[in-house]
């Protein structure tokens, strides 16, 4: 999917950002409500930050667009980690 370059760099895009991506009051980026830099700090980089509750929430959607009878299966190979692994 291609996205055009947006207007404004500071809004987040939806399709390419998780829900729960946000800025803070000074402008800081957070993931769930904790910002980027603590979580760098705190575990380092690079490092990869995915939400538990919006992964959940995109795969409850996919799951309900397709109805009871589809099967919605996860691409392992997008990005597999033991958490990953557990929520699935």
């Amino acid at each position: 999917h291609y996205s055009a370059p947006a207007a404004d760099l500071n809004v987040l895009d939806e399709k390419v950002w998780s829900r729960t991506v946000t800025r803070d009051a000074d402008g800081a980026l957070t993931v769930g409500g904790i910002t980027v830099a603590r979580l760098a700090e705190e575990f380092g980089t690079p490092a990869y930050f995915l939400d538990e509750s919006d992964f959940r929430a995109r795969c409850r959607a996919w799951a309900d667009a397709f109805g009871p009878d589809a099967d919605v299966f996860y691409a392992g190979k997008a990005f597999l980690s033991r958490a990953v692994v557990r929520w699935l």
